[in-house]
């Protein structure tokens, strides 16, 4: 029986974990262009820098804005960029992304550079 409500309050503690993280985007794919850092690695910088923006070196404008910024955001934004993000003889990642996380929110943008 110990086993039983340990797993139900383990799959509990996922859960709300998981959802906690709250991001949407757009469906307008943005190409970066960059010899240095694919998009998520830029996203991530600006996350730790508190925002901001960067250019790619060939194409492509991110910018991150926080509101309420804290290590839950900023991880739950770098994942779901992370996850969005691909490669197809250039980087793409959505043009407008928001998420929130308990009170906190976020947001990147993509724009041509």
């Amino acid at each position: 029986m110990h086993f039983k409500t340990a797993l139900i309050s383990a799959v509990a503690a996922m859960t709300s974990v998981a959802s906690a993280c709250n991001c949407s985007h757009n469906s307008d794919a943005g190409r970066w262009k960059d010899t240095k850092s694919d998009p998520t690695g830029v996203v991530r910088s600006l996350l730790a820098a508190g925002g901001g923006c960067q250019n790619g070196d060939g194409q492509g404008r991110l910018c991150v804005g926080l509101q309420n910024n804290n290590a839950a955001l900023r991880d739950c934004m770098a994942g779901y960029a992370q996850g969005q993000q691909s490669y197809h003889r250039d980087w793409f990642l959505w043009t407008a992304i928001d998420c929130s996380v308990k009170g906190s929110r976020g947001f990147v943008s993509m724009t041509l550079a």
